[in-house]
């Protein structure tokens, strides 16, 4: 089944093209392209087990999840974007921030998820909040849905609202629980983690010294199970003044 998602993508161009494309190289995939590429020249022990559930997103930070849907909807999903970007001021910025004292950081329940850790500004929280109760209804499950029908080693100890955010938006992180996050290795399973995230902060220490201000937004799609997520419209706030 089709999925589509709302994500930040970096442009690849400008100040954040070399930040674009160092995230996109430990991904092996540019999303903006639909293209593989080979390893970063950095990790030359790369395995592809460290990307395989994090290469077919691009790198991003998401604002909507991966939600099944069907392809007739997607006329209604454009619309809806777009009316959220018509009600909101454009000069209230939306802003990631680097979280300086979690940079490269470990998520999930193994904590074999190599990520790049930053806070939205309330601009932007709001933005996710409104996407989520708006966007995610238009499709019908997604992989939160998929782990809560056939359980998971958290399941039966979370609290009930985690639950009912699946039944009602598909997502178990969003809204009062949202930490947008660049995702670079997942899985990453290996005993040398620390030394990994050392390298990794190093690698992006000059892109974590500012803010980020989020000017577009990227709607994909992603045909099918075996297929990459691609781009296949872009907003841009600076449209909606």
């Amino acid at each position: 089944m089709p999925k589509f998602a709302l994500y930040y993508v970096p442009p690849c161009e400008g100040e954040l093209e070399e930040f674009y494309r160092l995230g996109s190289s430990l991904l092996t995939y540019d999303v903006r392209k639909n293209l593989e590429l080979d390893p970063n020249e950095h990790f030359k022990s790369f395995k592809s087990d460290w990307t395989k559930l994090s290469q077919e997103y691009g790198f991003h930070v998401t604002i909507g999840d991966a939600i099944n849907f069907s392809l007739d909807v997607l006329p209604q999903i454009e619309k809806e974007i777009e009316d959220i970007l018509k009600v909101l001021n454009p000069s209230k910025k939306w802003l990631l921030t680097p979280k300086t004292d979690a940079f490269v950081g470990l998520r999930g329940e193994d904590k074999e998820i190599i990520v790049l850790n930053y806070d939205a500004n309330t601009y932007l929280q709001l933005f996710h909040t409104m996407v989520v109760c708006k966007l995610h209804p238009c499709g019908t499950g997604s992989l939160y849905s998929d782990r809560k029908r056939v359980g998971s080693k958290k399941s039966d100890n979370r609290p009930s609202y985690i639950d009912n955010k699946v039944d009602i938006f598909h997502t178990n992180t969003g809204l009062d629980d949202y930490r947008p996050h660049f995702t670079l290795f997942n899985p990453y399973r290996y005993p040398d983690i620390g030394s990994v995230q050392n390298k990794l902060q190093k690698m992006f220490a000059p892109f974590c010294q500012k803010s980020i201000e989020v000017e577009t937004i990227s709607l994909l799609v992603q045909d099918n199970d075996t297929s990459q997520f691609r781009i296949i419209r872009e907003f841009c706030r600076a449209d909606y003044e």
